[in-house]
């Protein structure tokens, strides 16, 4: 190994300053270039400067059409639209400037704020020329709200900036989104939002964008909002309403629709749902129909949720449709209400009800027509939250226990089965699947079917996924709790799924302890120790390792206290304690042969090909990693592969095969993208910017760099991304860009400061005393060699002695 390589390092919690552009002085203050053209400089707070990479000019970002269906024939709401033009409208009443930026429409459930918003937003889309984004944040829903995070996320995809370009942190992805909104004219319709807080970071910093909020609460303290309060229709338009609904199907007269209006409290959700339940019997007189209505409201009592006549006049609306329903339809709406998530599949909603897909899917049909059911995408289906908390109470009400106890089981272990095979693609380690313990053979089981469905199926099911564990916990399941969390560490490698994914699995580790299952406890520990090494901090992660390597000792499971004594290797390796870490792994390396588990005498044998590397035995390094690869490739095992093509490639390095290295570098990204862990990608694209630049093509080097740091940022790699920044400044060295190249280095020194990594700011040091030297600042370069020399004293490795002789002669000390 030579000190210009700095080696694996280790993913680090929290997100960190991007570094400056390869391109110098391209850096602007806007946007250059598509999305997948740009690096991110600096921190991210409030603005950020984007440069482009490929060619000059200013290109134009997507224009996003996000908004829902338009509504049709909404009733009683002109005088709201017009109040909706003057407040955001430049020119509506005169003035050039709309008199505020954000509208606020609040009001009780079932007033028609949503329809209203839509409404007006299709109005005046083309008014918005740079698009139109749209979330329902779920803000009142009974069982899961819309993290503001999650919004940002789909937000900065839907303008263009994919996902390996999406930072972890909140404040950053704030400052990405308003950036990309500078100087461009979008609405924004924020649906549904419980609070101001859940709403502020999704608020455009430019005063050409727009912003439409609905909430039942007033949401007060949003600065120079327009507030409107949405009240239940007029009586006129309420009987309007009903009119235009009816009149393709019956001829009542305006007194009966009148007495029909003031029994849905003129509230246009009651309205529509009574309008399509007396549409359904043309030839029944209205008068019998709120006969019906008047005796379905006496089953009802109301939910505490809500008080007041309007809030019984809708719950009465919803028994009156709820009791029309056939039985078979009426059990499949109330154990809808059982589900864990906020919305669901088909297939999930046939497994809770414990029917047929085709059953299923006629049922929903029904609960669709009926209204009582929206379909917000194909193949998804979500209850609105007071829709939802009537179908639980009912299902509660009329379920034997024993009933509602099969109906979640049945849906969480459709989950788990889901989670469990998705795992199966994702794999980041070299661990021993469980087997699951299900009450029942499932009659039908999420079908995933490659590494690219997994990693959809996850991102669409997550929510249920955490869902589905506090449901199992709440309703004392630990047996799917623990199973559930063990399929799903894969799922919260990403940053922005950290701290659900964590309190996942310690929710896990107490489940597995209450039912005195070590297995499932060594499963779970195991599990944390994967996370916390994955992230960066070796304690947390050598603490939880060492209680599950005790626990496959006490059940005599061999190839697991192997896979942990496989994780304290790593640990040695973080430490960089090659010395140490070299026998212990030929010992691991005999044991897992013994055992007869090659792929992890393969992992044993890459991981001492690094060792070996690291100390300079280059040789003996070539030949561990060669035989590793060869396993990995009986396997084909694309982790193992790209893991193992990683190490090959520095070796060539190391021997100064730059030639060679280049198609090993390249297969190296190949392999690693086909997997799930984002940590490798970062390392293999960064190993092949570095080979790029020593085969000097440059321009493609600048690309490779630009993407390993988009690898690192996402997944909150701090010491990835330092590594990264490093790299970056000895290419600006070496083109003679000393000022950028400095810069560089002086953020990567202040990413491996914070984070504690003293070897590779020890590298970075001394490469920045070279460059205060050549520009003239010698009392800086020499104060800065100092440093690193006592830094590179506390490791006793053959690249850090050969530093310590540099140094010492260039400080004039022996």
């Amino acid at each position: 190994m030579t000190g210009e390589d700095e080696g694996r390092g280790r993913a680090r919690n929290g997100p960190g300053p991007a570094g400056p552009s390869p391109g110098g002085d391209l850096v602007r203050s806007e946007v250059s270039g598509s999305a997948r053209d740009v690096v991110q400089a600096r921190d991210v707070h409030g603005s950020v400067n984007l440069v482009q990479v490929g060619q000059p000019g200013r290109l134009e970002l997507p224009v996003p059409r996000q908004l829902p269906h338009d509504v049709r024939g909404l009733v009683g709401r002109e005088d709201q639209l017009r109040w909706l033009d003057r407040t955001l409208l430049p020119g509506a009443d005169g003035d050039p400037a709309p008199a505020s930026t954000i509208s606020v429409i609040s009001g009780m459930a079932g007033t028609g704020k949503t329809s209203l918003a839509v409404c007006w937003a299709h109005q005046v889309r083309e008014r918005f020329p740079g698009g139109q984004l749209y979330a329902d944040l779920c803000g009142y829903a009974v069982v899961h709200p819309e993290f503001t995070t999650r919004v940002l996320d789909r937000f900065l995809r839907a303008l263009g900036i994919p996902d390996s370009r999406v930072p972890p942190d909140l404040q950053e992805k704030e400052g990405l989104y308003r950036s990309l909104l500078a100087d461009r004219r979008v609405l924004v319709v924020l649906d549904n939002a419980a609070t101001t807080a859940q709403v502020r970071p999704l608020l455009p910093g430019s005063g050409d964008c727009a912003v439409v909020i609905t909430s039942r609460s007033r949401l007060a303290g949003i600065e120079d909002a327009g507030y409107l309060t949405l009240d239940p229709l007029q009586y006129e338009d309420a009987v309007r309403l009903l009119r235009n609904i009816l009149q393709d199907y019956r001829s009542d007269d305006d007194a009966e629709l009148g007495e029909l209006a003031v029994a849905c409290a003129q509230l246009p959700l009651a309205l529509r749902i009574a309008a399509q339940r007396a549409a359904h019997r043309p030839m029944t007189p209205l008068a019998d129909l709120l006969t019906a209505l008047r005796d379905s409201s006496e089953r009802w009592t109301a939910l505490s949720m809500e008080n007041g006549n309007e809030a019984e006049a809708v719950h009465s609306v919803f028994a009156w449709s709820y009791y029309a329903l056939s039985p078979s339809a009426a059990r499949f709406f109330r154990l809808l209400g059982l589900h864990p998530g906020p919305d669901m599949r088909i297939e999930a909603a046939a497994a809770l009800a414990g029917v047929s897909l085709p059953q299923a899917r006629a049922e929903m049909e029904v609960l669709t027509d009926a209204h009582l059911v929206e379909q917000p995408s194909s193949r998804r289906y979500r209850l609105h939250d007071l829709v939802n908390a009537y179908a639980r109470d009912r299902a509660e009400a009329q379920e034997p226990a024993k009933e509602l106890e099969a109906a979640r089981t049945r849906v969480l272990e459709w989950y788990l089965q889901g989670s469990y095979n998705a795992s199966q693609y994702m794999d980041v380690s070299c661990h021993f699947p469980f087997e699951l313990e299900l009450s029942s053979v499932p009659d039908m089981v999420p079908e995933i079917a490659g590494q690219g469905a997994a990693a959809l199926w996850c991102e669409q099911e997550w929510p249920n996924l955490v869902a589905a564990v506090e449901t199992a916990d709440e309703n004392l399941m630990p047996s799917l709790v623990w199973q559930l969390a063990a399929t799903m560490r894969f799922v919260f490698l990403r940053a922005d799924r950290r701290d659900a994914g964590l309190a996942v699995q310690y929710r896990a580790l107490e489940a597995a302890r209450q039912l005195e299952y070590l297995r499932a406890e060594g499963t779970i520990l195991d599990g944390l120790a994967f996370v916390y090494s994955q992230i960066g901090q070796g304690e947390k992660s050598r603490e939880f390792n060492d209680a599950a390597t005790e626990i496959w000792r006490r059940l005599g499971d061999h190839p697991r206290v192997a896979a942990s004594h496989t994780n304290r290797a790593i640990e040695m390796m973080d430490r960089r304690d090659w010395p140490r870490a070299v026998p212990f792994l030929k010992e691991l390396v005999a044991t897992a042969e013994e055992l007869g588990e090659k792929r992890l005498a393969a992992v044993n044998l890459g991981n001492l090909g690094e060792c070996l590397l690291e100390l300079g035995e280059l040789p003996e390094a070539g030949d561990a990693v060669a035989e590793a690869l060869a396993i990995h490739r009986e396997f084909n095992w694309s982790m193992g592969i790209a893991d193992t093509l990683w190490n090959l490639s520095r070796i060539m390095r190391a021997f100064n095969r730059m030639a060679e290295a280049l198609p090993i570098a390249e297969e190296a990204v190949a392999q690693a993208e086909r997997t799930s862990d984002a940590n490798l990608q970062g390392r293999a694209m960064l190993e092949l910017a570095v080979v790029l630049q020593a085969n000097r093509r440059y321009q493609d080097s600048w690309a490779a760099y630009q993407e390993a740091l988009d690898h690192t940022r996402g997944v909150g790699d701090r010491a990835g991304e330092a590594r990264v920044l490093g790299r970056v400044a000895v290419l600006h060295r070496d083109r003679g860009n000393r000022n950028t190249a400095r810069d560089s280095y002086e953020l990567s020194i202040d990413i491996s400061r914070e984070i504690g990594d003293r070897w590779h700011l020890a590298l970075s040091l001394e490469r920045l005393a070279e460059i205060m030297a050549q520009l003239g600042r010698y009392l800086d370069a020499r104060t800065t060699r100092a440093e690193a020399f006592e830094l590179f004293k506390e490791f006793d490795e053959p690249a850090a002695r050969a530093a310590c002789v540099r140094l010492s002669a260039a400080l004039g000390v022996g």
